[in-house]
């Protein structure tokens, strides 16, 4: 099992990423199968499927979300791959598919290579689902126990973005220090690295796609509704909506996961190209 470095929260995105071992050479030898659960941050598609039974609108689902994707109707919360995305490619597996895939039908994919059960917001199966079934807190570490005990062997935890760092987290903090006492010295984010060094040049804290103000966040005017502007050059912000990363950003935070020191313990060598 593989926990990153960064502090866990009730607050947190939850993913969890399942690799399944197989003895049948597939790919690179080592994983065959991935599955997926989590929120936003890993979501290729259930949200889209699920809005599409309802007939919502909703902003994440709009151009320009997902313009730098071959299938720009592809249902991510980003330009373009997420950090799932460059995980199955790094393993030489096919994209994840959503777990939900036909309107308003109760057909599922078969497991095959894997499955994807995480939905932006929240849990692929909503509550009407859990509770009668006493899941009464999707946040907990009987999920990881109930894993294990299935089988699993490999699992990769990550722990929560610096969100306190996002566009939208920084915008709320200048509204309430438009009505308290609070200042800019006490903004929550004092650090960001450098992120020139790492080919962003237009910083760490600005949204790509937003709908205005000193952080190109505004909540009346999401990215993806009217009255909002899309940057030309994407993979020089790391920020894309204030909310979720550019796939640059995923680029990098899934090379320093699976490539990198911060997954202790590091991933089966033979399991990454």
């Amino acid at each position: 099992m593989a926990f990153t470095s960064s502090s866990w929260s009730f607050t947190s995105c939850f993913v969890i990423l399942q690799l399944l071992w197989s003895g049948n050479q597939y790919a690179n030898g080592c994983y065959t199968t991935i599955i997926s659960f989590g929120d936003s941050l890993a979501d290729t598609g259930n949200l889209k499927q699920l809005a599409s039974v309802t007939n919502r609108v909703i902003s994440v689902l709009l151009p320009p979300y997902g313009q730098n994707f071959y299938d720009q109707s592809n249902g991510r919360c980003s330009n373009g791959c997420l950090i799932i995305d460059f995980l199955a490619e790094s393993l030489g597996l096919p994209l994840l598919s959503p777990y939900v895939i036909d309107k308003g039908s109760d057909n599922v994919r078969e497991l095959g290579h894997g499955v994807n059960f995480a939905v932006a917001g929240a849990t692929a199966l909503d509550s009407s689902f859990l509770e009668p079934r006493g899941i009464l807190n999707g946040i907990t570490n009987s999920s990881l126990q109930k894993l294990i005990e299935m089988g699993a062997q490999t699992l990769v935890v990550p722990g929560n973005l610096p969100i306190e760092c996002h566009s939208s987290y920084l915008t709320s903090f200048i509204l309430m220090s438009l009505s308290s006492t609070l200042t800019t010295t006490m903004m929550p984010c004092k650090s960001t690295g450098s992120p020139n060094k790492f080919g962003f040049t237009n910083g760490a804290l600005k949204a790509c796609c937003g709908g205005g103000g000193p952080f190109n966040y505004n909540l009346l005017a999401e990215c993806g509704y009217p009255n909002t502007s899309v940057c030309d050059r994407p993979y020089t912000y790391v920020s894309w909506d204030g909310i979720h990363l550019t796939e640059a950003a995923y680029r990098l935070i899934s090379k320093s996961l699976f490539q990198g020191p911060y997954t202790t313990p590091g991933l089966i060598p033979c399991a990454l190209h």
